[in-house]
């Protein structure tokens, strides 16, 4: 049903006592206390009530159609259902500011049905590594959280590290990032072997390497090993040259021997700095599962907007502004249920210094704007000139990389109408 059939049936098709039940129907009151507040006696009639509300809305599916109702209500006229009633279909009537991940319970969490059944399957399999990449604020570490909840509902170990807590001094070479990351590690898992077993007489990659075996032939269970925000690494080409093939090596190896079978990989980064790197391809290369976040589908971002009582038509207006960037339309969202500003006033000032997205702006043009050629090819892109791919596939695979465009069958352009506005006069080669 459409919001067009669905406003003129309840304007005009239902009756005033079915109107007055369905109000107070959708308030959460019991079928007795509808038939109450109607001035009558036996309960039945509220049921036969609103079973012809039902049948008048196009609701057919009889073990479910109160249900239904309900979520239709939801969809269409969120401000006439009970805030309780709200949260018992999982529309929770006081979201927070989207700040991080998203707890296991939220209800603004929105499921990436194809990606996360394939990653839960994956762990699953001997020597497994998944990499999760993209921009920031993309979901990157909500998708891990559920990673890990299903590691451990298969009674896997779970070690979970993020390497943006490692020192700088720690980031010196590579001996001492690995001797750092091993301790960080066995704090997390105490059953490892102790650091005193570190050998110095040993390369650094080759005596990591034998701390994890001797552990892994101790262990009863599958390991998941999860690195978040490896991308720190990538200012160092010089550690990561060493730190990633030895993930590789661990990885492979899983694919021959019993012990290494046991060790799961699971490792995120942000494509978000690949403006500020000398870089042209993934550090990883080709292996193991590569799991690209992308985009919201229009159903998916339909799916949180309801999940924030947001209309349809504010909806569409957010998505002509900023597509389905996960982080953007929850932002635009959150200040929607609040009226911090109305929808019109979100779209005018999205663009500019004063706007919602200023902070997240500012961040890419300070990326932007020490690499010339990269903001060269941008421009280009912006002002819908002709970009030869051929001579810049760089700049194109960092430009990909940092979420600000995307290619096509008839080229490459701006990702979003909110970056083709805001960059459009601040772009300066």
């Amino acid at each position: 049903m459409n919001k067009k059939d669905f406003d003129r049936i309840y304007a005009k098709v239902l009756t005033p006592t079915q109107k007055q039940v369905l109000e107070l129907f959708i308030q959460g009151l019991t079928d007795q206390e509808i038939v109450n507040s109607i001035g009558a006696n036996d309960r039945t009639l509220a049921i036969k009530h609103i079973k012809n509300i039902c049948e008048k809305f196009q609701i057919n599916n009889p073990g479910n159609w109160k249900d239904s109702l309900v979520e239709l209500f939801i969809k269409y006229q969120p401000e006439l259902v009970h805030p309780k009633l709200l949260e018992k279909y999982g529309y929770s009537s006081n979201p927070d500011l989207p700040q991080g991940s998203e707890p296991l319970k939220s209800p603004y969490y929105i499921k990436r049905d194809d990606c996360e059944s394939v990653c839960y399957q994956q762990i699953q399999k001997p020597g497994a590594m998944i990499r999760i990449k993209a921009p920031n604020k993309m979901g990157k570490t909500s998708l891990i959280k559920r990673i890990i909840e299903q590691a451990k509902n298969e009674n896997y170990y779970v070690v979970e590290l993020n390497l943006s807590q490692i020192d700088r001094y720690q980031l010196t070479d590579t001996y001492t990032l690995l001797r750092g990351f091993y301790a960080y590690f066995r704090s997390e898992f105490p059953a490892a072997p102790s650091l005193d077993e570190w050998d110095k007489d040993l390369p650094s990659k080759i005596h990591c390497t034998r701390l994890f075996q001797n552990l892994l032939r101790k262990l009863e269970q599958n390991l998941v090993l999860v690195l978040d925000e490896v991308d720190i690494l990538f200012e160092y080409p010089e550690i990561y040259r060493d730190f990633f093939p030895m993930l590789r090596y661990w990885h492979e190896r899983g694919k021959e021997s019993e012990t290494w079978e046991k060790l799961r990989l699971v490792i995120s980064h942000s494509t978000q700095y690949y403006g500020q790197l000398d870089i042209n391809e993934s550090p990883f290369g080709n292996v193991g599962l590569v799991i690209q976040l992308e985009e919201f589908s229009p159903e998916q971002v339909k799916i949180l907007a309801l999940r924030h009582l947001v209309t349809e038509e504010d909806t569409i207006s957010i998505m002509k502004m900023v597509g389905g960037h996960p982080y953007l339309v929850r932002l635009a969202f959150y200040h929607l249920y609040y009226r911090h500003l109305t929808v019109k006033q979100l779209i005018e000032e999205a663009p500019n210094d004063g706007g919602i997205y200023r902070q997240h702006l500012m961040e890419i043009s300070k990326i932007l704007q020490p690499n010339r050629e990269l903001l060269s090819v941008f421009k280009q892109i912006i002002n819908q000139q002709v970009v030869d791919l051929a001579t810049k596939t760089i700049e194109i695979y960092k430009l990909e990389g940092m979420g600000l465009i995307k290619q096509g069958g008839n080229g490459v352009k701006v990702r979003c109408k909110l970056y083709q506005l805001y960059f459009r006069d601040r772009l300066y080669v």
